[in-house]
């Protein structure tokens, strides 16, 4: 069964704790505070590899956690970092979040893209040493790292898609062209998911990949018969392929069935009407030829129409011109043979001539700069590159984020990222540590941004769910 669609909840690691220590040695008088940071929490990555198929593997796990940091130890002990954990897709997954947001488009091989940052580890007391605080007692606690549940969507990376209505021959096509083993049978719905197949013929050079969808159904565009899902993994071909049953479809004259599936194209995005496509008339051997040649004239007079009426898909350029109707038409048999070769060799000549996208090009902007968010306190954002160097990976935030104050009955709720990880990362439970914390938030223009709000000693301040007496 092939799976184009999962969902998953990934953790990042939490940062280890900071230590509170102090150097105690023979013949080392006032050997000060010595307490080494926690390591940052793992993050999790996904990765774009070209080897795997479609999103099975996700139907057996689904949860993903990375690694925790260590603690911190004396003597300046740094704790280790947390292993990171890499999520293998298959190139042409979405990630999406659960409002449908596109996070990412997975295009590149070895693209990588970061979607759960490891937490940030805590500083150790040695951390703290300053000319007016010199034995410092307290320590921070480590983040929590992210955790969110995503959508992947998969949508097939080819050079030619197959469209066409059921038993139209789509997947005896492509095992004729390629190396590709779909399922053949004579009775509609024999092929129930995508397939991908490669056409490699080294002695004329040609090399692409061809797409096969399960048959769509007068509709697809709304929905009906899973057309939506279907329709979707034909929106990355550079090329369409209408594969038309020269008998009809149930009685359906062939021009009828041509002009449905066209439709049903045009309805679903516009994208489609601006990719060039080409029509294979199949299954030639179960007419005669002069059945089969008048069936053409049809269509071929039918695409003369469109191009008149200016339709893109087929007024489009080859080698600065457009090419004669008649290369547009082709009749063929999958069964015998029969023309397939010729067919092959235009797909390919089309595929050779087309204007090839900028890399990582997939139809949203910005898709590939997603990653690595800048930790609250000021650190220097994380930076990783992607195979070749061409998609650098990052999500950089301001280092002064903002908050916000609020009333809510009675009490004063203080909103911010920054603001709230200080809080979360003090041992609140220690006087020392409280008193910094009330510096950090004085510095940071707390105090004076509740008092513009109205509050007065004594009053609740609520942050990250913590409560304090306003002072």
């Amino acid at each position: 069964m092939f799976y184009d669609r999962a969902k998953i909840n990934v953790t990042a690691g939490r940062g280890g704790n900071g230590c509170v220590s102090f150097r105690r040695e023979k013949h080392v008088p006032r050997g000060g505070p010595d307490g080494g940071s926690g390591g940052d929490g793992g993050s999790i990555w996904m990765v774009a590899d070209p080897g795997l198929r479609d999103l099975h593997r996700f139907t057996a796990q689904i949860h993903y956690r990375a690694g925790n940091g260590r603690h911190g130890e004396g003597a300046n002990r740094q704790g280790a970092r947390g292993e990171d954990v890499l999520i293998s897709v298959p190139l042409g997954t979405q990630v999406l979040s659960l409002e449908e947001q596109v996070l990412a488009d997975m295009t590149e091989p070895g693209q990588r893209m970061l979607v759960a940052r490891g937490g940030r580890g805590g500083n150790g007391n040695s951390t703290f040493v300053s000319a007016t605080r010199q034995v410092p007692r307290f320590a921070e606690y480590g983040e929590e790292g992210e955790s969110q549940w995503l959508v992947l969507n998969l949508r097939l990376m080819a050079d030619v898609g197959l469209a066409g209505l059921p038993n139209a021959g789509k997947s005896m096509l492509l095992r004729r062209i390629s190396n590709a083993k779909p399922k053949v049978a004579d009775y509609p719905f024999t092929t129930l998911e995508p397939m991908l197949g490669v056409v490699e013929r080294p002695e004329e050079g040609l090399l692409y990949t061809v797409a096969d969808i399960p048959g769509l159904l007068e509709g697809a565009s709304e929905g009906v018969g899973l057309g939506h899902q279907f329709l979707a993994h034909l929106e990355r071909c550079s090329l369409l392929l209408h594969v038309v049953d020269v008998t009809g479809y149930y009685g359906d004259a062939a021009l009828d069935n041509f002009r449905v599936i066209l439709g049903e194209l045009d309805a679903h995005t516009p994208e489609f009407g601006r990719k060039p496509q080409l029509v294979a008339l199949n299954k030639c051997d179960a007419v005669t030829e002069e059945v089969a040649d008048e069936r053409r004239a049809e269509l071929l007079e039918e695409l003369g129409r469109l191009r008149r009426a200016g339709h893109p898909a087929f007024s489009w350029e080859l080698r600065e011109e457009q090419p004669p109707l008649a290369d547009l038409v082709m009749t063929v048999s999958a069964a015998t043979g029969r023309g397939v070769a010729s067919l092959v060799r235009r797909m390919g000549e089309v595929l050779s001539a087309l204007p090839q996208p900028p890399a990582g090009a997939t139809g949203q902007a910005g898709v590939d700069a997603v990653g690595v968010e800048e930790h609250a306190g000021g650190r220097d954002p994380q930076v990783e590159l992607s195979a070749g160097g061409r998609h650098v990976v990052y999500r950089p935030r301001g280092r002064h984020a903002p908050f916000s104050v609020r009333l809510e009955e009675g009490v004063f709720v203080v909103e911010g990222e920054a603001v709230a990880s200080l809080v979360r990362r003090t041992d609140l439970a220690n006087e020392e540590a409280v008193r910094y914390l009330d510096m950090r938030l004085t510095r940071l223009g707390i105090d004076e941004a509740l008092r513009q709000a109205g509050a007065v000693p004594g009053d609740e301040v609520r942050i990250a769910g913590y409560s304090f007496d306003f002072e």
